[in-house]
């Protein structure tokens, strides 16, 4: 082949990928407000409905700065509740009652600069007991894009429908229908960072045979994504 056309190749393509790279970098911020928006709208619907949710955006006031160099993200997240269990403890001046509360999901569109790429994370809600036990649930990936010309409304809209279903499978406080607990647990299998490593051991949460049924349902019916 030669080695100059080899280097002619690989140069090619890192022109390609860079400049791919920078026009993600300059077209974010423009998705960002788009993504936003719709959260927005939705965060607004919810209200009405009597259900507290926040969107968080680069700089607004209440963004948090505890994030890494070089990575944005666009988030929708639950409010949180109390769950209604708790414990009650002894003490001198009598007893004291404490309740647990539920720290609400997220769902995240996150934007890294380094690679110019898009991805999408449900953050499953979490028990204010559990993180003081220093305990994390595993959050899920379940889209990413190299491409932000993706992210329109109708994009946003998809992951917005994912995310109420993740709720309600993972929260304390719903109750979600069978059909939903397996296209979660689908998800998780699908996801991009479980095909290696994590599906040797995936016959711990569904046997082959109910994968097989599992996924030809979903298929027929659409619901994968």
């Amino acid at each position: 082949m030669g080695l100059e056309r080899i280097w002619k190749r690989e140069s090619r393509s890192r022109q390609k990928s860079k400049l791919r790279i920078e026009r993600s970098k300059r077209n974010w911020p423009i998705h960002a407000e788009l993504v936003a928006a719709v959260f927005d709208d939705f965060a607004e619907l919810a209200r009405h409905g009597g259900v507290g949710m926040t969107v968080q955006k680069p700089g607004d006031d209440g963004y948090s700065s505890d994030r890494l160099l070089g990575q944005e993200a666009v988030i929708l997240s639950f409010h949180f509740q109390p769950t209604g269990h708790g414990f009650i403890e002894e003490t001198e001046s009598g007893p004291r009652m404490t309740v647990d509360i539920e720290h609400g999901a997220q769902l995240v569109v996150h934007h890294s600069s380094a690679d110019g790429v898009v991805q999408v994370f449900l953050e499953p809600p979490q028990l204010e007991s559990d993180q003081a036990r220093g305990e994390q649930s595993k959050e899920l990936l379940i889209d990413y894009t190299y491409n932000t010309d993706d992210l329109t409304r109708r994009w946003v809209e998809k992951q917005i429908a994912r995310f109420l279903v993740f709720n309600r499978v993972e929260s304390l406080l719903l109750d979600p229908s069978r059909l939903e607990k397996a296209k979660v647990r689908l998800w998780r299998f699908l996801e991009v960072r479980n095909r290696r490593g994590y599906l040797d051991n995936f016959h711990h949460v569904l046997t082959p045979w109910q994968l097989v049924v599992i996924a030809a349902v979903m298929a027929v019916v659409g619901i994968v994504k």
